[in-house]
């Protein structure tokens, strides 16, 4: 939403802006007004649309597009909404702090989540979704540990109903505690793999890779 209404008003003050300008700009809003650190990596798909690999390191920011990924990636996943709520600025803001004191099991995790990155990155440059599925359950496995609350038995209830319904990996989106899934299946398996979460209490959401991101469309004679 924060894209949108910036995308607006900027088209509105006959202003151009970069899209890189636009995610910084966009994030320094959110921080102002939730008066915590927040992250960048939400308003590239509000920005750009399609599938990508995102990398932030020390020379800068960068986004790689994926081709062909999503016709894939909506024939096999499933997205589903736990109906628990979630902070994830406290979730994540612990993390950090666990990292600034050294922790070094929380380090070993934030390691292993990179390395299942970089596999997931991998794997849908290649189309290999139990690939994919086993790097999403890698990266969860690792996640879970690394503050109380990212995980809940309800979640692991609905992540377990998945797997066992034939999915090939899931974990939830973001930060964790909460909020929704998402499941990666084989297409003969997603409808059972639907029932399953269901049943388990979670709500099926619809869902599909936007392949346009941010469109400012004027609307004539608007008064």
């Amino acid at each position: 939403m924060v894209i949108a209404l910036l995308g607006a008003l900027d088209r509105a003050r006959a202003l151009t802006r970069a899209s890189e300008s636009l995610s910084g700009f966009a994030g320094r809003i959110e921080a102002h007004v939730l008066q915590a650190p927040t992250g960048l990596q939400d308003y590239y798909p509000a920005i750009y649309g399609g599938v990508a690999a995102l990398s932030f390191g020390i020379e800068g920011n960068s986004r790689t597009e994926i081709e062909g990924a999503a016709d894939g990636l909506e024939r096999h996943m499933v997205v589903a909404y736990t109906g628990l709520s979630h902070a994830s600025g406290h979730l994540n803001w612990s993390i950090v702090q666990a990292v600034i004191d050294g922790d070094a099991a929380v380090r070993e995790r934030l390691h292993r989540i990179s390395v299942a990155a970089l596999q997931g990155r991998d794997c849908l440059h290649n189309e290999d979704w139990p690939g994919l599925g086993a790097a999403l359950d890698a990266d969860w496995e690792a996640r879970k540990g690394l503050a109380p609350g990212i995980s809940t038995p309800e979640c692991e209830r609905m992540l377990g109903a998945a797997r066992q319904a034939g999915a090939f990996g899931a974990r939830l989106c973001g930060a964790g505690g909460g909020g929704c899934l998402v499941a990666l299946a084989p297409p003969s398996r997603r409808d059972a793999v639907k029932a399953a979460l269901a049943n388990a209490g979670a709500q099926i959401l619809d869902c599909a890779v936007d392949r346009e991101g941010l469109v400012v469309e004027p609307i004539a004679d608007a008064g």
